[in-house]
C-alpha cells in the first residue's frame, strides 16, 4: 500500500494512543515544487487529517511533535493544527489532542527573562499507534509527502519495537536515564509527564 494508505489504515485501527513526530502538518495543496495555493485543500493531506480527527472522535489520545519554526514558516503547520483543533474542539480542550515542540534552554542573564531558548528542529517522520504499530521514513505529512514526492517509509506491526521506539524518543525529549524509562511504559499514563514538562518549559521561556 502507499504511505498515505498505511497512515490512514493505522489511524483507523487506533484504540488508545497515537504519537507522531513530523516536520510538517499542512492541509494545503502544492501546485509547484515549493508553491502553495493558500486555502486549497490537498485531498491526500486532508485524508490523513480526517483519519486523525476520527481517532480523536473515538477517544484516542493523539500527540504530535512539530518544529516550533518550520523552515517555510509557521503558517504552514499552524493551518493543520488549527484545523484539527476546530474539528475536534473537545479533544483539544481536554488535552486529548496534544501539540508539542522541542527546544533547549539555558540560564543567561543577558537575555530578557534570563533564559536563552533555542528551538530544536524536528525532521523526523514517525508515527506509533497503541505501542503496537510503527512507521518511520522520509514522508512528510503534507500533499507532497502523501502523494507526489518519491518517499519511502518502513512500517511494522511489532509491539516490542513500537514500545521501545516511543520510550527512546520520550526519554530523550525528557532527558531521562534509561533506568527511568519504566515510568513511561504506558503512553496514556506517561502523557501527563510529557505535558507537565511542556507546561513548565513554556512558562520558563515565557518569563
Amino acid at each position: 500500500c502507499t504511505i498515505k494508505e498505511a497512515y490512514i489504515a493505522a489511524l483507523g485501527q487506533a484504540r488508545r494512543s497515537v504519537y507522531i513526530e513530523n516536520q510538517y502538518l499542512w492541509p494545503e495543496a502544492f501546485v509547484g515544487l515549493d508553491h502553495l495555493r493558500w486555502g486549497e485543500r490537498s485531498p491526500d493531506a486532508m485524508a490523513v487529517l480526517e483519519a486523525m480527527a476520527a481517532a480523536l472522535d473515538r477517544g484516542v489520545s493523539v500527540s504530535i511533535v512539530l518544529p516550533d519554526h518550520p523552515n517555510c514558516g509557521r503558517r504552514f503547520t499552524d493551518g493543520g493544527v488549527a484545523w484539527l483543533r476546530a474539528r475536534a474542539p473537545a479533544a483539544a480542550a481536554s488535552g486529548q489532542l496534544g501539540i508539542f515542540t522541542l527546544g533547549s534552554s539555558e540560564d543567561d542573564a543577558s537575555v530578557p527573562g534570563g533564559v536563552l531558548y533555542r528551538p530544536v528542529y524536528v525532521h523526523a517522520k514517525v508515527m506509533i499507534v497503541d505501542d503496537q504499530w510503527w512507521t518511520a521514513g522520509s514522508a512528510n505529512l503534507n500533499s507532497r509527502g502523501m502523494q507526489s514526492d518519491a518517499e519511502i517509509n518502513v512500517a511494522s506491526l511489532d509491539p516490542a519495537v513500537a514500545n521501545d521506539l516511543r520510550l527512546r524518543l520520550w526519554s530523550e525529549h525528557l532527558r531521562l536515564a534509561d533506568a527511568d524509562r519504566v515510568h513511561l511504559s504506558d503512553p496514556l499514563v506517561a502523557l501527563p509527564v510529557l505535558r507537565a514538562a511542556a507546561d513548565a518549559n513554556r512558562a520558563r521561556v515565557g518569563q
